[in-house]
């Protein structure tokens, strides 16, 4: 939890001006998601699964909804891809990273992503 203080002699807590700095300038995880949708390129997805969560889970649900049939309604206009793919990298880079994190949701992205990559992946 975050409090409010000037206090200097409280290392965990933040100061006023630079709490509200924090909040002001901070992505929240739609907007990662956006971001990610705007040029998902395969540099990119593999940097973010690189750096783990939240940034790992963004990438597998970008690379997800890249699918035929799985795109939400916004999404499904722009039929995106993502560029510049080295496509033997894929499954290998993927399945690297199941095994790091192997819960649920994970596993149904990483076998949608997997099942999909002529829709998915340029």
């Amino acid at each position: 939890m975050v409090e409010d203080t000037d206090e200097p002699t409280q290392p965990y807590q933040l100061c006023q001006p630079y709490h509200k700095k924090l909040l002001n300038n901070s992505l929240r995880p739609i907007e990662w998601y956006h971001l990610a949708l705007s040029h998902p390129t395969w540099d990119r997805m593999k940097t973010w699964l690189d750096k783990g969560r939240p940034f790992s889970l963004i990438a597998l649900e970008t690379m997800a909804h890249c699918a035929k049939g799985n795109r939400p309604v916004l999404v499904e206009q722009y039929s995106p891809k993502i560029l510049h793919t080295d496509k033997s990298e894929v499954e290998n880079t993927l399945n690297d990273y199941l095994q790091k994190d192997g819960v649920p949701r994970v596993k149904t992205n990483v076998s949608t992503i997997l099942n999909n990559k002529e829709d998915i992946f340029e």
